[in-house]
């Protein structure tokens, strides 16, 4: 099946501009709420995976083959949507941004601009990591615009398990940064050098990280930035074993 894909922009009133990227089967310009999804990435990286073709097929190509219309987002401060005056600024003069309400805003503001473009009222979210909560949060309380609803690599409560993958040296400032080794090793924790390779050969994390670091041309050479409000919710909710939402509100039908 021959694909298309589209650079989108939404305006936030509140967070700027935000990017988004549609991937869809050429010549069709109608779907129903089922064939509609909107992809949500984690915590400190933007949604460049999504979209990179790593062993020659992208999950996003992955999905619109299906005859879906696919679309991922880049949060305010991640990627290439616009960056919040926060981060220009050193790091430690502001606290922490982009709460997990405050994305659960941003894709609800992408949720409309998709509604809208196709004559829909409602779609499905797909939801990775951190986009785990941003998806369920947005979706407890705005069922009415959820078809369906996919959690993929959940956070919830962390207090019986280790609290958190962010480790952030000092005060928590409004963003942090992070390098190329730290977030291999992160990648790779826990995995034997053939695990490693087998999840993730050494071609495919070079792609990523390329095309991750190219989105941020103002971090330090060899870094990325990312906000720090998931650190400050992870404290304030996952780790001290609160829920952020709650997932009674959630209507529609989900896969975790």
């Amino acid at each position: 099946m021959e694909l298309v894909g589209e650079d989108l922009s939404v305006a936030h009133p509140t967070w700027g501009r935000i990017h988004v990227r549609n991937t869809r089967p050429a010549g069709v310009s109608h779907f129903t709420p089922v064939r509609i999804v909107i992809l949500q990435h984690g915590a400190t990286y933007g949604s460049a995976a999504f979209g990179l073709p790593f062993g020659g097929l992208s999950w996003m190509d992955y999905i619109a083959a299906r005859g879906f219309d696919v679309y991922c987002l880049d949060l305010p401060g991640y990627g290439h949507s616009e960056r919040p005056a926060q981060m220009s600024a050193p790091a430690s003069e502001n606290p922490p941004f982009m709460r997990t309400p405050d994305a659960a805003d941003c894709v609800g503001a992408v949720v409309d601009f998709v509604c809208e473009r196709r004559g829909v009222d409602r779609l499905c979210l797909i939801g990775w990591s951190w986009g785990t909560a941003i998806t369920g949060y947005y979706t407890a309380g705005h069922g009415d615009r959820v078809e369906r609803l996919a959690l993929y690599a959940p956070v919830w409560d962390r207090t019986e398990s280790t609290p958190s993958a962010i480790h952030v040296d000092g005060p928590l400032g409004a963003y942090r940064t992070v390098d190329r080794a730290a977030t291999i090793k992160r990648r790779q924790n826990g995995l034997n050098p053939d695990q490693a390779a087998a999840v993730m050969p050494g071609e495919w994390f070079d792609m990523w990280w390329d095309a991750t670091a190219a989105a941020d041309p103002d971090a330090a050479p060899g870094t990325i930035r990312a906000p720090n409000g998931v650190v400050q919710d992870s404290i304030e909710y996952w780790n001290a074993g609160k829920a952020l939402y709650d997932p009674s509100q959630i209507t529609a039908p989900v896969l975790v």
